[in-house]
């Protein structure tokens, strides 16, 4: 087996494909499935060809049996995509992939890295990461039914969509909101104000997903912004919620569990199948969420270093 940089996805992405689609299935339902397996191929492709992404390939017989992706941003390096082929993990794949994209990675420059790709099948990196120094975050994604309403008491707040104007004001809030979080280490993105706020615009821009009016909302109590929901449709027929933020000092006053229901009936409302957000294991917040009828899906673990 050897590891390659390669310019295209494999010639068998296929394969790929469908070992995974099936998961898709499972954990987001029919729709998201079906649109899984007719465009990520060429989602991939397309992305491929990003000055900023890097692919590799665990070749055996001149066929990819593994694959690693990954892209740099803000000198923070994110892989977004590994797999291994049944039948070929617990062969080394694993290492050899992470080895080689680990190498590149510090060679360009790069300090920290975070993978955060849900891992399909047979693919074990935990001893993989473990030896490269990672620390292991262990989290969840929560999932709910999206025609259910979000019962219970809620804030007095108006929760309106956020304007073009309003973003470095919500960048700002999201920041506090991290400044001391444990699940710091996971979001590089929103370390400061000015990568917070390029977020939100990638959000709306529908580089996360499918975005619109209410994809970014806030929530004001008497004028001020308390709290923020980033949202987006991904994978399809899923309202995916990215962040929720509300500002520490006007916690547990009904604010997030606001922003959740306006969220819930406006993807109810375009025919979306369900909600599903992640947590980390160990996060109060995943006590609200289960109030709010959200219920584990599936535990994952995100690597970060350092």
């Amino acid at each position: 087996m050897r590891v390659e940089r390669v310019a295209d996805i494999p010639k068998n992405m296929d394969n790929f494909v469908r070992e995974i689609a099936p998961e898709y299935l499972e954990l987001f339902g029919p729709i998201a499935e079906t649109e899984y397996r007719r465009e990520i191929i060429e989602r991939m492709d397309g992305a491929s060809h990003h000055p900023s992404v890097r692919i590799y390939c665990a070749m055996v017989d001149n066929r990819a049996v593994g694959m690693l992706q990954w892209f740099s941003e803000d000198r923070v390096a994110h892989i977004t995509f590994l797999h291994v082929l049944a039948g070929h993990s617990h062969h080394d794949a694993e290492d050899a992939l992470l080895g080689r994209a680990l190498t590149d990675i510090g060679d360009s420059g790069h300090t920290e890295c975070v993978c955060d790709a849900i891992l399909f099948g047979e693919t074990d990196v935990r001893d993989a990461f473990h030896r490269a120094g990672f620390r292991r975050i262990p989290r969840a994604l929560l999932s709910r039914e999206c025609s259910d309403a979000i019962e219970g008491k809620t804030s007095s707040g108006i929760v309106t969509p956020l304007s073009v104007t309003q973003r470095p004001l919500a960048a700002s809030l999201i920041v506090r909101v991290y400044a001391d979080h444990p699940d710091r280490a996971l979001h590089r993105d929103l370390a400061d104000a000015t990568r917070a706020q390029r977020f939100l615009d990638n959000v709306a821009s529908g580089a996360y997903g499918a975005a619109d009016d209410a994809t970014l909302i806030g929530i004001a109590d008497r004028g001020e912004l308390v709290g923020v929901l980033v949202g987006c449709e991904s994978p399809a027929g899923v309202g995916f919620i990215l962040q929720v933020a509300v500002d520490p000092a006007r916690q547990y006053q009904g604010y997030g569990r606001a922003l959740i229901g306006h969220f819930a009936r406006h993807c109810s409302r375009r025919g979306l199948d369900r909600l599903a957000l992640g947590v980390t294991l160990g996060n109060p917040a995943e006590r609200l969420y289960a109030r709010l009828g959200f219920r584990r899906i599936r535990e994952v673990d995100v690597f970060v270093r350092p």
